[in-house]
């Protein structure tokens, strides 16, 4: 997927969720740390990052330097959304266990054709954790 592929994906994601109760406006921004802003089901503040994955796995991962970055943000509720075959898993970030920490090689960039490996700090997400929605964009 390219980026204009996954920005496309993106709207079509904020307003599944606004026909869900949720109120969110995508950002302009293609280079902001989140996806999406406003509100969440319970009327609270919030921010989303929204992350695209053709494949299901059953454990999600966020990267700590990901979380660092949108934890520190000043917005009532932050959450963590990866989209995959199976759906939409939406984690709020408030809940994240982290004490399933793990370093780890991944490619150094998400959207790459020749994946370079670099060691990062990561959390496994577990779905049951996660608020589900049967989107499917895969």
């Amino acid at each position: 997927m390219d980026f204009d592929q996954i920005s496309e994906l993106e709207t079509q994601l904020v307003f599944l969720l606004n026909l869900d109760g949720w109120q969110l406006t995508k950002c302009r921004d293609l280079f902001s740390i989140f996806d999406a802003y406003g509100y969440d089901t319970n009327g609270q503040r919030c921010i989303v990052e929204f992350k695209f994955r053709q494949e299901y796995y059953d454990k999600k991962m966020l990267e700590n330097k990901k979380y660092q970055s949108l934890i520190n943000l000043n917005s009532v509720k932050k959450y963590y959304c990866v989209i995959d075959s199976a759906g939409a898993f939406m984690f709020d970030l408030s809940n994240i266990d982290k004490s399933d920490f793990h370093i780890i090689d991944l490619p150094k960039k998400t959207i790459t054709d020749k994946p370079e490996k670099k060691q990062k700090e990561i959390f496994f997400l577990k779905n049951d954790d996660a608020i589900v929605y049967n989107y499917k964009f895969f």
